[in-house]
Formats: C-alpha cells, structure tokens, sequence
C-alpha cells in the first residue's frame, strides 16, 4: 500500500500564473524510514520531533530565513535544504506534480484547481497500478479549495 501526500501552489497572477499539485508517495513500509529522517533533522533543529507548527519545514521559510528559520545563517539553511531534498530523491519517494495554466483553459468550465485534481488523481492511480496496489491520498486543509 501507498501513501501519498499532496499540496497546492495557488494561481496568483501576477506573482503566480500556474497552479501547482504536486505530491509525494511512498510505500507503507518505508514510512519508518523516511520518518526517522525527518525525525533526526527536527530533534537537531528544533530540540523535538514532535508535530507542530514550531517544528514545520516550508521551503519557502527556510529559503528566506523567515518562520522556524528566522535568524539562521544562510549556509545553514542550503544544508537543511540539501538535507531535505537528500529524502525527497530518495528511490524509495515517488514524485508527482500538475501543472495548470489557467489562461490555456478554452473549453472547460472547471476551475483550474479541479482539472489539476483530476490529473493528479490519473497519476497517483497510474503508481498504484504499476506496483499492482492500493493507495491513500492526504492533502493539506485549505479552507478555500475545500468544498468545491
């Protein structure tokens, strides 16, 4: 069986002219693995590994040195990121992502984050038949997408 997490990059022109999905998978059985990664990167970052939004990891924070990562040097925020990427490229990490333009859209009245949806949904499947599986999709609650 597959887990695969899944979260958005909203269409926001002009800073954003794409909406992104884009989601990893892996089977439950490399789960312990991946989180004992994690795990070891948080207790050394933060002090625990325990769940909570003082203990998140947002590329975009680490980038900047803004949130959790606020007033670390920049050298030390590259490692975190070249740590992380490290897991995510694992072979044991399947990657997936949508990409849709909504100014490309003609003969659909969707919204561009249910069509994104419907092919992410296509790929994720296309996994889980290759490996002749299940799978379980969570995504991140986003109150304005929810309910469409």
């Amino acid at each position: 069986m597959f887990v695969l997490y899944y979260d958005e990059v909203k269409y926001d022109p002009p800073a954003q002219d794409s909406f992104w999905l884009g989601g990893i998978a892996l089977r439950m059985a490399d789960v312990p693995d991946v989180e004992s990664r994690m795990n070891t990167i948080s207790n050394r970052l933060f002090g625990t590994s325990q769940l909570i939004k003082e203990t998140e990891f947002h590329g975009i924070d680490i980038c900047r040195g803004k949130g959790n990562f606020k007033g670390r040097p920049l050298h030390e925020r590259l490692d975190i990121l070249n740590e992380l990427l490290g897991i995510l490229t694992s072979e044991t990490i399947e990657r997936l992502y949508v990409r849709i333009i909504p100014g490309n859209i003609t003969h659909s009245s969707k919204p561009p984050e249910e069509i994104a949806f419907m092919y992410f949904a296509e790929m994720a499947n296309e996994i889980f038949k290759e490996n002749d599986t299940v799978g379980m999709l969570f995504g991140d609650y986003d109150e304005p997408v929810i309910g469409t």
